[in-house]
């Protein structure tokens, strides 16, 4: 497990718990036997398989249970993907059996991708630029909640800082990030 302290784009002033399984090697960078299972371990979650969902979802419900008290009264959110299609395909049910064993609220369903942006995406052997969705949010539903995040890869940061934002503009606390993977030039140590 690795324990993340701030990526270029997070800086953990509040020091929310935040670790990863993995240590994830970039395409443009050569991979050894090990690094190629854990890129085909999160292009599997990616692609919705179920297995692999399952598997990471254990995971996931494992370690929150043993880092993190009280998260029977915390909501689940997972980072949406590029697509409506995509989000539901990889989340719909692993944040369900997530939430099951863990017994946190489940946001799948309060987070819509609406609309259309510019994103540039990381695929097996190159990087694309293609639209993707803009996210809508169910205020009621996250004023006032404890929030723990997933997402599969967590590189920069981005992502996660910017949902961070969107989640404490609605009144909600971010008290966790949880990740399958942290891509390697980060500077966190397990």
């Amino acid at each position: 497990m690795i324990h993340i302290s701030n990526t270029s784009a997070f800086e953990n002033n509040n020091n929310i718990f935040m670790v990863a399984r993995y240590t994830y090697i970039p395409t443009t960078i050569q991979a050894d036997g090990k690094a190629w299972g854990i890129r085909k371990k999160v292009w599997k979650f990616k692609d919705g398989d179920t297995a692999t969902s399952s598997e990471v979802a254990r995971w996931v419900s494992t370690t929150l249970d043993e880092s993190m008290p009280d998260l029977e009264n915390c909501t689940f959110v997972c980072i949406p993907a590029s697509t409506e299609e995509r989000t539901q395909m990889r989340y719909e049910q692993f944040s369900a059996e997530v939430c099951r064993m863990t017994q946190m609220a489940n946001a799948y369903k309060h987070i819509k991708v609406e609309g259309e942006r510019l994103a540039i995406h990381e695929h097996k052997v190159c990087k694309t630029i293609s639209k993707v969705q803009v996210l809508k949010f169910d205020r009621r539903f996250f004023n006032g909640r404890k929030v723990v995040i997933f997402d599969d890869v967590i590189t920069k940061g981005t992502s996660f800082a910017t949902m961070v934002d969107y989640l404490e503009e609605l009144g909600a606390t971010v008290v966790g990030g949880i990740f399958l993977a942290a891509t390697a030039f980060q500077h966190n140590k397990a």
